[in-house]
């Protein structure tokens, strides 16, 4: 996924949040937001695009605080090197963002495509 199509995405999942959704940050730093995450300051992570310096030690910070790290692609199993990164702090919510980054993807897709 390019940066255009990964900023569409994130532009609509903001506009869109589901209910439970209390709000959205944008911390500039991927790291951070990861070790906020850890530190129990906000609840989920989503971003792709980051290059393995970016989440490294945050990913490791955040697993060994008891959060949940995975793709944004369901069934495929994390590694650095996919630049795309989902962190929560339950499996449940890391499968609700997973689930919702698919389904704004493929709207986004079929209004490009029809």
């Amino acid at each position: 996924m390019g940066l255009k199509e990964s900023c569409e995405t994130l532009q609509r999942m903001t506009r869109e949040r589901e209910g439970n959704c209390h709000g959205v940050r944008f911390g500039g730093s991927s790291a951070l937001m990861i070790c906020q995450l850890a530190a129990g300051f906000v609840d989920g992570f989503w971003l792709e695009g980051l290059h393995i310096w970016d989440m490294a030690a945050a990913v490791v910070i955040a697993t060994e605080a008891g959060g949940v790290v995975m793709s944004t692609v369901p069934g495929e199993k994390f590694d650095l090197t996919r630049r795309r990164v989902v962190a929560a702090s339950t499996q449940q919510l890391a499968v609700q963002i997973q689930d919702r980054i698919v389904r704004v993807e493929e709207e986004l897709f079929k209004a490009e495509h029809c």
